[in-house]
């Protein structure tokens, strides 16, 4: 689960507004950047889905955690989030509340310290109106964000050989099947 509680974050300046025309429908489109989106442990693992993620990226038997691979340029996650949700407030209190987005060029850039800053791309679908007149101008500022989505790897396990609530085993099924060997008389053999 891609679960990112309110933390402070850059909105990049780097903006964009389009729009699509389907079936007679205009659909318009808003896409920006997130920058210095910090990520503590636990966060790392929440976002590539791995909980040894930080322990694979930092050197943790120095005084303080320190990147193993520090001239290397940030990470960029294989697969977008789609269907995410991403609150900003900005520092002037007014909130949006972006919904069905999808969060694209996810980046991790280790840092010393041992906290991780995630950058990315959102593209969500929106009224380009009056409204969002104040978001634009607050590009470039720090604002708080929250991030919340479904990775496409968070698919559900799904268990084999059990059975749904009020479902019983037929018959045959509790018996393990082997090879069977008999013995003369219809036995199993015994252990020599």
């Amino acid at each position: 689960m891609f679960a990112l509680t309110s933390r402070p974050a850059k909105l990049n300046q780097d903006h964009s507004g389009s729009s699509k025309e389907k079936d007679g429908r205009v659909t318009k489109f808003l896409n920006f950047g997130l920058e210095d989106v910090p990520l503590d442990e636990t966060d790392l693992g929440a976002v590539t889905n791995n909980a040894y993620a930080y322990r694979a990226m930092y050197n943790l038997n120095g005084a303080q955690p320190e990147p193993f691979f520090d001239c290397f340029k940030p990470r960029e996650m294989t697969e977008d989030v789609e269907n995410a949700c991403v609150e900003i407030r900005l520092h002037g209190g007014t909130e949006f509340k972006f919904t069905n987005c999808t969060v694209s060029k996810i980046r991790l850039k280790e840092t010393k310290g041992g906290i991780t800053h995630l950058s990315c791309r959102v593209l969500t679908e929106s009224p380009l109106n009056a409204s969002l007149a104040e978001l634009v101008q607050n590009m470039g500022e720090i604002i708080d964000v929250a991030i919340h989505g479904s990775a496409p790897q968070d698919q559900a396990q799904m268990s084999l050989n059990t059975h749904g609530d009020g479902e019983e085993a037929e018959q045959g099924e509790n018996k393990p099947r082997g090879r069977g060997r008999k013995g003369r008389n219809g036995q199993q053999p015994g252990a020599h």
